[in-house]
């Protein structure tokens, strides 16, 4: 029996609706500059900063598919966006957005040896040897992404990407939004 403590439905899974208009606006963005992040120290990426407020009526589409998924109207009061690039080795740690309310990943590429992105469940390392050897216990959900894809999930939830083993840039747009409701 294969057991998961993760309730799959804490984060939500979408192709973004206007995903080639997003991703032609972000791949024109070409200036790296890691020292605007005040996080990176256990991680090895690439970012460039951007304004949420050049990306907000391409990120809408999306963010109102989730707002009609949860049946509740929501809007923004603060957030922080940026680009990410994975070259050969790169990788992020598991790591949280709190105490972000929502976070998005916008996925605008893929490919063969690609890094992934992934869930950790951390509360894994609570359950016993004989749970996990009795249940099968697994502690991380790797969901299958596309290019196009947007996810948004909770800020609280521990997330990471695997070593990236590609010659092909992988890039991400990624956003962290406090919410007023």
């Amino acid at each position: 029996m294969k057991y998961n403590i993760f309730n799959t439905s804490f984060f939500f899974h979408y192709k973004c609706p206007n995903s080639k208009e997003f991703i032609e606006k972000i791949d024109s963005e070409s200036a790296i500059d890691n020292s605007k992040f005040e996080w990176g120290e256990n991680c090895e990426v690439n970012r460039i900063p951007v304004k949420l407020d050049d990306y907000f009526a391409l990120l809408k589409p999306s963010l109102d598919l989730l707002s009609g998924e949860l049946g509740r109207a929501f809007g923004i009061k603060n957030a922080e966006a940026w680009v990410n690039l994975y070259d050969r080795g790169s990788f992020q740690e598991a790591h949280h957005h709190h105490p972000y309310d929502l976070i998005c990943v916008l996925f605008l590429n893929e490919g063969e040896d690609f890094s992934e992105f992934y869930f950790k469940d951390r509360h894994n390392v609570e359950l016993s040897f004989f749970w996990h050897d009795s249940l099968d216990v697994y502690d991380c959900i790797k969901p299958k992404i596309c290019s196009g894809d947007i996810i948004f999930f909770p800020g609280h939830i521990l997330h990471g990407v695997t070593a990236h083993k590609s010659d092909t840039i992988r890039k991400t747009f990624a956003c962290n939004m406090l919410l007023k409701y």
